[in-house]
């Protein structure tokens, strides 16, 4: 159950890429490594593209719930052994997360829902099977 938890960690970890390096297009280098805010709105700086905000907000999103992800995965793993079930559904979380970046980056509010609930529901699994309910 381990593989899944790198997995989601990773994926989060380079979430941050896309809309930093729009930042660093539109607005410079150097605003990127001076600590520039993405949500900055003084006029003296071009304005960013609609979609680095979105992919900021799904970044948070994603940050927020990898810790309930990464408990109940280290959860199943003090249990025992973790059947296949359990494993798909730690990587379908992942892999909702990125479905769930991707739409919330293009806003497909619809599929960004539907991406987020299978992520939650890959949660409610894992934890549901910890406490035995599965």
């Amino acid at each position: 159950m381990l593989e899944p938890i790198v997995f989601a960690c990773l994926l989060t970890a380079m979430m941050w890429v896309p809309y930093l390096g729009a930042t660093a297009f539109v607005r410079g280098p150097l605003s990127v490594l001076a600590g520039d805010p993405i949500g900055d709105s003084t006029i003296d700086k071009p304005p960013l593209p609609n979609w680095v905000r979105r992919l900021r907000q799904a970044h948070a999103n994603a940050v927020e719930n990898l810790a309930a992800f990464v408990g109940v995965c280290i959860a199943a793993n003090w249990v025992g052994d973790v059947p296949g079930e359990v494993i798909i559904a730690g990587y379908a979380y992942s892999y909702a997360r990125i479905a769930h970046y991707v739409f919330y980056g293009i806003s497909i509010p619809f599929l960004r829902t539907a991406a987020f609930m299978v992520s939650w529901s890959s949660i409610l699994f894992i934890g549901f099977w910890v406490v035995g309910w599965v």
